[in-house]
Order: C-alpha cells, then structure tokens, then sequence
C-alpha cells in the first residue's frame, strides 16, 4: 500500500482548517529551484531497490503584502512541508517523502518582502508497491509547498515552484 505526501499535506491543513486544493500558487509567492536540472547519485540499496539522493536549493519570496505561514512536518520547523512531483501528471516521483500528518504549533512566517532558502537532501524511493509501477527516479518533476494565511480562514494552498529535470548517475 501507497502513503503519499500528498495526502499527509492535506490532512495536515485540513486539520489546520486549510484546504490546499483550492487554488494554485499564491500571486504573491514566487518559488524557484536553484538549477534547472539535478544529477541523483545512487547512495544504495532501499527496499531491495537502487536508491538515489541529490541536494535541491529552494527559494520561497513573498513578494505580496500580507504575511504567508509555511506549512511543516511534525515536530520539524526547519523543513517545510512539500511534496516531489512528476511533472507529467502520472507517475509518482521516487524522491516525494513520506510526512506524519498533524497540525504543528508554530508554522514559521514568511513577512512581505522577506526571502527564505532552504536546502532539501531528496532521497528515494520512499515508497513501495507489490500491486503497481515503481515511483519514477528520472523526469521533469516540481516541488508542491504547503503555503498560505493557514490561520483557520482556509487560505491555505499549495505553491509551485518551477519544472526541474532530474538524471540518474
């Protein structure tokens, strides 16, 4: 069976009074990868399948006027939520973590004007199915950040950043 990060997003905005459904990214938040495509290193044997890991720099600018929380992980409030997906649609992406869904405390707040980077190390596969295709390691893929107002006026949604390739070594 299949957990994905997806799901654990929006149980954990949900749970917050959020939908992250609604709508595409916020006009008021640009999000950017650092290149444009990435090389993934094979770093072992997980799950009886090769597993690969790249680092990704993401940049999240509020460019708005209003403050944004970012959404996070449980008890983490120095990653933010995302999720990896495969641009076309219908794959999964072998490097979209799995995340424990719950409603944290603190959500860190991105002010007007203010600029947060953070560095991802993505690892995968994270998941594994007997009955279905493998998560894809390979392909144009986008980060999904759980985003918004958050503060139970269902604002929430989820930020987008640009298309990335990533290549296997």
């Amino acid at each position: 069976m299949k957990l994905s990060v997806g799901m654990a997003c929006c149980a954990g905005l949900v749970a917050l009074g959020c939908n992250p459904f609604d709508d595409p990214t916020p006009r008021e938040l640009i999000v950017s990868t650092d290149q444009p495509s990435y090389r993934a290193s094979f770093v072992g044997v997980q799950g009886g399948y090769a597993a690969y890991q790249f680092q990704l720099v993401v940049r999240m600018q509020n460019v708005g006027s209003q403050q944004l929380n970012i959404g996070v992980p449980c008890g983490n409030t120095e990653t933010p939520l995302y999720s990896v997906v495969m641009a076309d649609g219908k794959s999964e992406s072998a490097f979209n973590p799995v995340w424990t869904a719950c409603a944290p405390a603190n959500h860190p707040v991105l002010a007007p004007g203010e600029t947060r980077v953070y560095t991802l190390t993505l690892r995968g596969p994270n998941t594994f199915s007997s009955d279905g295709p493998l998560p894809q390691a390979a392909g144009k893929m986008f980060l999904r950040l759980a985003i918004g107002g958050c503060k139970g006026d269902g604002a929430c949604r989820d930020a987008i950043s640009n298309e990335f390739d990533v290549h296997l070594d």
